[in-house]
């Protein structure tokens, strides 16, 4: 054997041990990363379970809440009177409201109106102001809790 073809053999030797080593260190880095990779989507898979652990002990625990309700034993006189407090308060407030908005509208345009001597004419025009933008609110969220309460209920649930 010469002396080339030793240096040769060495070289491919150091070489390959050298390639070795890369690969070695590659795979390990392959694997690290595999690692972190796979305890995310476990830890995500665990914070989904907890979620859905949480989500289910609410459910059943409202499911409970109605079966207990549903027994009770009530006065048919205090179902009509939980039944009509919406109505009733609902017709309360309109009637205050518009009570309020024509004696405030009559002010504007009578100086001998009763507000009129309390209000200037701004504070007047900035009442109207707000009660109207009170009432256009208070309707829209009294139609969106009350008949958004009632599509999100299944049709068994309603009264």
């Amino acid at each position: 054997m010469d002396w080339m073809s030793l240096i040769g053999s060495i070289g491919s030797a150091a070489s390959g041990g050298v390639l070795g080593l890369v690969g070695a260190g590659f795979s390990a880095f392959m694997k690290q990363r595999q690692q972190k990779v796979d305890n995310k989507h476990e830890l995500a898979l665990m914070d989904q379970q907890a979620k859905v652990a949480k989500t289910e002990g609410s459910y059943n625990g409202l499911v409970e809440s109605i079966k207990a309700q549903a027994t009770l034993k009530t006065h048919m006189w205090v179902n009509d009177i939980r039944s009509l407090f919406r109505p009733g308060l609902t017709t309360a407030l309109l009637i205050v409201s518009y009570s309020f908005f024509w004696q405030f509208l009559d002010a504007l345009g009578n100086q001998d109106a009763n507000l009129a001597k309390f209000f200037t004419d701004g504070e007047i025009v900035e009442v109207l102001r707000y009660i109207i933008n009170s009432l256009v609110f208070s309707t829209s969220t009294a139609i969106a809790w009350w008949f958004g309460d009632r599509a999100m209920n299944p049709p068994q649930w309603r009264n």
